[in-house]
């Protein structure tokens, strides 16, 4: 293929990119999942790394009740993304819908890592855990609470 084909089909790659991560976005908000699944397949199919479209796709998997198929679009995002705190949550809150309570207290305690004054991840935290009188996460929680930090 000469030097101008190859750019061209670039250029046509990258408009079919932007177009496709267009759509998929409009059938999130439209809550319109199949379509949204179709749109990102279609992003994936053209940038395979993609992380946001890896998440997205996992979040609409999780909508339409196919845990096992959001699991594996999440992980690939995390593959690519380590470390992103709405990956991560997902991925937790994935975990505790499916009752692995240890595994989405293990996502949970990732995002404090990353904002240990997560309030929404200390709350979900509290979801899952069992406490017991003297546990450090209660104190924890506590002087999060008396000094006001979100």
């Amino acid at each position: 293929m000469n030097r101008s084909r190859r750019r061209k089909q670039k250029k046509l790659t990258k408009a079919n990119l932007a177009h496709a991560l267009e759509h998929a976005e409009l059938a999130m908000t439209a809550r319109n999942w199949s379509v949204a699944i179709d749109a990102y397949h279609q992003i994936l199919r053209i940038d395979n790394k993609n992380g946001t479209a890896w998440a997205n796709l996992g979040g609409a998997y999780i909508e339409t009740g196919a845990v096992g198929k959001a699991e594996e679009a999440l992980q690939r995002a995390n593959a690519i993304t380590p470390g992103s705190i709405p990956i991560l949550g997902n991925l937790a809150n994935l975990k505790k819908q499916l009752g692995d309570v240890q595994a989405a207290e293990q996502y949970y305690r990732k995002i404090l890592l990353s904002e240990p004054g997560s309030a929404r991840a200390w709350h979900e935290l509290a979801q899952v855990k069992r406490f017991k009188a003297g546990d450090p996460d209660i104190e924890t929680m506590q002087s999060l609470y008396e000094t006001g930090t979100r």
